[in-house]
């Protein structure tokens, strides 16, 4: 499996509190383009 290009949890880290940064992140994956990467996730 590829992961370049997937959501980074140290993108959204930097500006948010760790539990905020997490839940983005998982938010992250619904978006279509990640699709191809992780189906389960997406």
């Amino acid at each position: 499996m590829e992961w370049t290009g997937a959501p980074n949890i140290f993108s959204f880290a930097t500006y948010e509190l760790s539990q905020d940064a997490m839940f983005a992140r998982l938010l992250s994956w619904a978006d279509h383009k990640y699709v191809q990467k992780d189906k389960g996730l997406h």
